[in-house]
Protein backbone atom coordinates (compact mmCIF):
# COMPACT_ATOMS: atom_id res chain seq x y z
CA UNK A 1 0.00 0.00 0.00
CA UNK A 2 0.98 3.33 -0.68
CA UNK A 3 1.59 5.97 2.44
CA UNK A 4 -1.64 8.36 2.14
CA UNK A 5 1.11 11.50 1.14
CA UNK A 6 1.98 9.46 -2.12
CA UNK A 7 -1.81 8.81 -3.08
CA UNK A 8 -2.75 12.57 -2.54
CA UNK A 9 0.43 13.53 -4.72
CA UNK A 10 -0.70 11.32 -7.78
CA UNK A 11 -4.04 12.32 -7.76
CA UNK A 12 -2.86 16.19 -8.12
CA UNK A 13 -0.43 15.52 -10.65
CA UNK A 14 -3.25 13.29 -12.58
CA UNK A 15 -5.61 16.08 -12.78
CA UNK A 16 -3.23 18.78 -13.59
CA UNK A 17 -1.72 16.35 -16.59
CA UNK A 18 -5.74 16.25 -17.82
CA UNK A 19 -6.55 20.03 -17.31
CA UNK A 20 -3.22 20.88 -18.97
CA UNK A 21 -4.72 18.95 -21.94
CA UNK A 22 -8.06 20.26 -22.26
CA UNK A 23 -9.47 16.56 -21.29
CA UNK A 24 -12.88 17.53 -19.31
CA UNK A 25 -13.66 14.90 -16.72
CA UNK A 26 -17.17 13.74 -16.33
CA UNK A 27 -19.13 14.06 -13.74
CA UNK A 28 -22.53 12.17 -12.80
CA UNK A 29 -25.84 14.25 -13.03
CA UNK A 30 -27.30 15.58 -10.06
CA UNK A 31 -31.34 15.08 -10.05
CA UNK A 32 -31.67 18.61 -9.96
CA UNK A 33 -30.51 18.83 -13.78
CA UNK A 34 -32.31 16.24 -15.43
CA UNK A 35 -35.35 17.87 -16.53
CA UNK A 36 -38.87 15.93 -15.28
CA UNK A 37 -40.81 14.42 -18.04
CA UNK A 38 -44.13 15.14 -18.45
CA UNK A 39 -46.93 13.80 -17.22
CA UNK A 40 -48.98 11.91 -19.42
CA UNK A 41 -52.77 13.00 -20.04
CA UNK A 42 -55.23 10.94 -17.94
CA UNK A 43 -57.68 8.35 -20.38
CA UNK A 44 -60.51 10.62 -20.45
CA UNK A 45 -63.43 8.84 -19.43
CA UNK A 46 -65.79 11.08 -21.92
CA UNK A 47 -66.12 12.33 -24.68
CA UNK A 48 -68.71 15.14 -25.83
CA UNK A 49 -69.25 17.58 -28.26
CA UNK A 50 -70.27 20.77 -27.86
CA UNK A 51 -72.35 23.68 -29.51
CA UNK A 52 -72.40 27.53 -29.06
CA UNK A 53 -75.90 27.32 -29.86
CA UNK A 54 -78.76 24.79 -30.16
CA UNK A 55 -79.04 24.67 -33.95
CA UNK A 56 -78.19 27.24 -35.85
CA UNK A 57 -79.95 29.82 -38.24
CA UNK A 58 -79.60 29.65 -42.45
CA UNK A 59 -76.57 31.70 -43.42
CA UNK A 60 -75.23 31.96 -40.34
CA UNK A 61 -72.45 29.61 -38.27
CA UNK A 62 -72.26 27.37 -34.72
CA UNK A 63 -68.71 26.29 -33.11
CA UNK A 64 -68.59 22.77 -32.61
CA UNK A 65 -65.73 21.67 -30.11
CA UNK A 66 -64.64 18.01 -28.95
CA UNK A 67 -64.34 17.96 -25.05
CA UNK A 68 -62.46 15.53 -22.93
CA UNK A 69 -63.72 14.78 -19.41
CA UNK A 70 -61.05 13.20 -17.23
CA UNK A 71 -61.76 10.73 -14.07
CA UNK A 72 -61.33 13.50 -11.64
CA UNK A 73 -64.01 15.81 -13.78
CA UNK A 74 -61.91 18.50 -15.28
CA UNK A 75 -62.50 19.15 -19.20
CA UNK A 76 -60.17 19.92 -21.66
CA UNK A 77 -60.70 20.69 -25.55
CA UNK A 78 -59.43 17.86 -28.30
CA UNK A 79 -58.63 18.59 -31.47
CA UNK A 80 -60.49 17.34 -34.57
CA UNK A 81 -61.45 17.07 -38.21
CA UNK A 82 -65.33 17.66 -39.17
CA UNK A 83 -67.10 16.43 -41.52
CA UNK A 84 -71.14 16.20 -42.71
CA UNK A 85 -73.09 13.91 -44.11
CA UNK A 86 -75.27 16.73 -45.91
CA UNK A 87 -73.52 19.78 -46.93
CA UNK A 88 -76.31 21.45 -48.36
CA UNK A 89 -77.71 21.72 -45.06
CA UNK A 90 -74.53 22.11 -43.17
CA UNK A 91 -70.79 22.08 -43.75
CA UNK A 92 -67.68 23.11 -42.41
CA UNK A 93 -66.38 26.10 -42.24
CA UNK A 94 -62.58 27.26 -42.63
CA UNK A 95 -61.69 27.01 -39.22
CA UNK A 96 -61.84 24.08 -37.14
CA UNK A 97 -65.15 23.48 -35.84
CA UNK A 98 -67.24 25.99 -37.25
CA UNK A 99 -70.28 24.88 -38.99
CA UNK A 100 -72.55 27.23 -41.91
CA UNK A 101 -75.95 26.53 -41.97
CA UNK A 102 -77.25 26.47 -45.47
CA UNK A 103 -80.34 25.43 -45.93
CA UNK A 104 -82.96 24.34 -43.35
CA UNK A 105 -83.07 20.57 -42.08
CA UNK A 106 -81.01 18.00 -40.08
CA UNK A 107 -77.21 17.25 -40.70
CA UNK A 108 -74.84 14.34 -38.93
CA UNK A 109 -71.56 16.05 -38.54
CA UNK A 110 -68.55 13.96 -37.86
CA UNK A 111 -65.74 14.67 -35.54
CA UNK A 112 -62.85 12.72 -35.94
CA UNK A 113 -59.95 12.71 -33.28
CA UNK A 114 -57.28 10.07 -31.57
CA UNK A 115 -58.60 7.17 -33.87
CA UNK A 116 -62.32 7.38 -32.99
CA UNK A 117 -65.33 9.71 -33.96
CA UNK A 118 -68.20 10.95 -32.31
CA UNK A 119 -71.58 12.47 -34.35
CA UNK A 120 -73.60 15.08 -33.57
CA UNK A 121 -77.28 16.22 -35.33
CA UNK A 122 -77.23 19.78 -36.16
CA UNK A 123 -80.45 21.17 -37.23
CA UNK A 124 -80.52 23.98 -39.24
CA UNK A 125 -83.48 26.48 -38.98
CA UNK A 126 -85.57 29.34 -40.09
CA UNK A 127 -84.82 33.00 -38.69
CA UNK A 128 -88.61 33.98 -37.17
CA UNK A 129 -86.76 37.23 -34.90
CA UNK A 130 -88.17 40.18 -35.31
CA UNK A 131 -91.67 41.97 -34.87
CA UNK A 132 -94.78 40.24 -36.22
CA UNK A 133 -97.94 42.15 -36.88
CA UNK A 134 -101.18 40.33 -38.13
CA UNK A 135 -104.44 38.84 -37.94
CA UNK A 136 -106.00 35.61 -36.56
CA UNK A 137 -109.23 33.80 -37.42
CA UNK A 138 -111.33 32.02 -34.41
CA UNK A 139 -112.18 29.31 -36.84
CA UNK A 140 -113.47 27.34 -34.15
CA UNK A 141 -114.97 27.82 -30.15
CA UNK A 142 -116.09 25.46 -27.82
CA UNK A 143 -117.41 27.07 -24.76
CA UNK A 144 -116.48 24.48 -21.61
CA UNK A 145 -117.96 25.67 -18.86
CA UNK A 146 -119.52 29.29 -17.17
CA UNK A 147 -123.16 30.51 -16.45
CA UNK A 148 -125.23 32.33 -19.28
CA UNK A 149 -125.15 31.55 -22.95
CA UNK A 150 -121.96 30.75 -25.21
CA UNK A 151 -120.23 34.01 -26.05
CA UNK A 152 -118.49 32.01 -29.17
CA UNK A 153 -121.34 33.17 -32.04
CA UNK A 154 -119.65 36.46 -31.46
CA UNK A 155 -116.11 36.14 -32.14
CA UNK A 156 -116.11 33.32 -35.11
CA UNK A 157 -114.88 34.35 -38.38
CA UNK A 158 -113.63 37.91 -37.15
CA UNK A 159 -110.14 38.99 -38.15
CA UNK A 160 -108.51 40.03 -34.74
CA UNK A 161 -105.34 41.50 -34.71
CA UNK A 162 -102.52 40.79 -32.91
CA UNK A 163 -98.49 41.14 -32.58
CA UNK A 164 -95.05 39.09 -31.78
CA UNK A 165 -92.02 40.20 -30.61
CA UNK A 166 -89.53 37.75 -30.86
CA UNK A 167 -85.62 37.18 -30.25
CA UNK A 168 -83.80 33.81 -31.82
CA UNK A 169 -80.55 32.24 -30.37
CA UNK A 170 -79.86 29.07 -32.73
CA UNK A 171 -83.37 27.38 -31.99
CA UNK A 172 -84.15 28.72 -29.32
CA UNK A 173 -86.82 31.87 -29.27
CA UNK A 174 -88.33 33.83 -26.52
CA UNK A 175 -90.51 36.86 -26.76
CA UNK A 176 -93.79 38.59 -26.23
CA UNK A 177 -97.43 38.02 -27.18
CA UNK A 178 -100.08 41.05 -27.54
CA UNK A 179 -103.72 40.59 -28.70
CA UNK A 180 -106.33 43.07 -29.66
CA UNK A 181 -109.96 44.08 -30.13
CA UNK A 182 -110.97 44.63 -33.16
CA UNK A 183 -110.02 48.31 -32.47
CA UNK A 184 -107.05 47.62 -32.14
CA UNK A 185 -107.16 48.08 -28.35
CA UNK A 186 -104.86 45.86 -26.72
CA UNK A 187 -106.48 43.54 -24.27
CA UNK A 188 -104.11 40.58 -23.01
CA UNK A 189 -99.95 40.64 -23.19
CA UNK A 190 -97.53 37.99 -22.22
CA UNK A 191 -94.68 35.71 -22.86
CA UNK A 192 -93.63 33.06 -25.28
CA UNK A 193 -91.16 30.50 -25.61
CA UNK A 194 -89.89 27.78 -27.95
CA UNK A 195 -88.09 27.08 -30.87
CA UNK A 196 -87.49 27.29 -34.46
CA UNK A 197 -87.28 23.41 -35.75
CA UNK A 198 -85.68 21.96 -38.63
CA UNK A 199 -88.52 21.32 -40.49
CA UNK A 200 -88.86 25.08 -40.65
CA UNK A 201 -91.75 25.68 -38.13
CA UNK A 202 -92.00 28.45 -35.61
CA UNK A 203 -93.62 26.67 -32.32
CA UNK A 204 -94.02 28.96 -29.28
CA UNK A 205 -96.53 28.76 -25.81
CA UNK A 206 -96.87 31.28 -23.22
CA UNK A 207 -99.22 33.11 -20.80
CA UNK A 208 -101.31 36.07 -21.07
CA UNK A 209 -102.97 38.05 -18.99
CA UNK A 210 -105.29 41.42 -18.85
CA UNK A 211 -103.41 44.92 -19.66
CA UNK A 212 -105.76 46.71 -17.95
CA UNK A 213 -109.20 45.94 -16.88
CA UNK A 214 -110.21 42.66 -16.62
CA UNK A 215 -108.95 39.25 -15.46
CA UNK A 216 -108.55 37.11 -18.01
CA UNK A 217 -105.60 34.46 -17.99
CA UNK A 218 -105.01 32.88 -21.52
CA UNK A 219 -102.68 29.64 -22.37
CA UNK A 220 -101.55 30.12 -25.99
CA UNK A 221 -100.86 26.56 -27.05
CA UNK A 222 -100.14 24.83 -30.19
CA UNK A 223 -98.67 27.44 -32.15
CA UNK A 224 -97.00 26.23 -35.33
CA UNK A 225 -96.73 28.54 -38.13
CA UNK A 226 -94.39 28.87 -41.44
CA UNK A 227 -92.48 31.39 -43.19
CA UNK A 228 -94.95 32.31 -46.30
CA UNK A 229 -93.85 33.60 -49.69
CA UNK A 230 -90.68 34.48 -48.08
CA UNK A 231 -89.05 35.25 -44.85
CA UNK A 232 -91.60 38.61 -44.56
CA UNK A 233 -94.60 36.64 -43.66
CA UNK A 234 -95.63 33.87 -41.78
CA UNK A 235 -99.15 31.35 -41.97
CA UNK A 236 -100.05 28.91 -38.96
CA UNK A 237 -102.47 28.07 -36.40
CA UNK A 238 -102.48 28.13 -32.49
CA UNK A 239 -104.96 27.46 -29.39
CA UNK A 240 -106.08 29.88 -27.28
CA UNK A 241 -107.44 28.22 -23.85
CA UNK A 242 -109.18 31.35 -22.29
CA UNK A 243 -110.45 31.82 -18.67
CA UNK A 244 -112.56 34.94 -18.15
CA UNK A 245 -115.21 37.11 -16.46
CA UNK A 246 -118.12 38.62 -18.10
CA UNK A 247 -121.41 39.92 -17.80
CA UNK A 248 -122.48 36.25 -16.67
CA UNK A 249 -119.61 35.11 -15.05
CA UNK A 250 -116.43 33.37 -15.28
CA UNK A 251 -116.14 31.24 -18.42
CA UNK A 252 -113.48 28.88 -19.99
CA UNK A 253 -112.97 28.68 -23.26
CA UNK A 254 -111.21 26.66 -26.02
CA UNK A 255 -110.43 29.34 -29.12
CA UNK A 256 -108.86 27.49 -32.30
CA UNK A 257 -107.44 30.18 -34.17
CA UNK A 258 -105.78 30.41 -38.49
CA UNK A 259 -103.15 32.95 -38.79
CA UNK A 260 -104.91 34.67 -41.74
CA UNK A 261 -101.41 36.93 -42.19
CA UNK A 262 -98.54 38.38 -40.45
CA UNK A 263 -95.67 40.59 -41.67
CA UNK A 264 -91.94 41.29 -40.55
CA UNK A 265 -92.15 44.96 -39.97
Amino acid sequence: MFPRQIVLWLSVVLCASACSRGDSIATAPTPASIPPSPAPLPQASEFRIVASTEGVIVGRTVALAVVAIDPDGRRRGVAAEWSTNNSTVAAPGGESGVINGVSVGSATITATFERTSLTYTLNVVPDFAGTWRGQYVVQRCTWISGPGSSYCRFILGAAIPFSLALTQQGQLISGTINFYDTANRLLTSGVVEGRSTASGYLEIGGTVRSVEAGDEITLVADWKSLLWQGVGSMTGDFVKNREFTNAFGRQKSREDCVIRSATRT
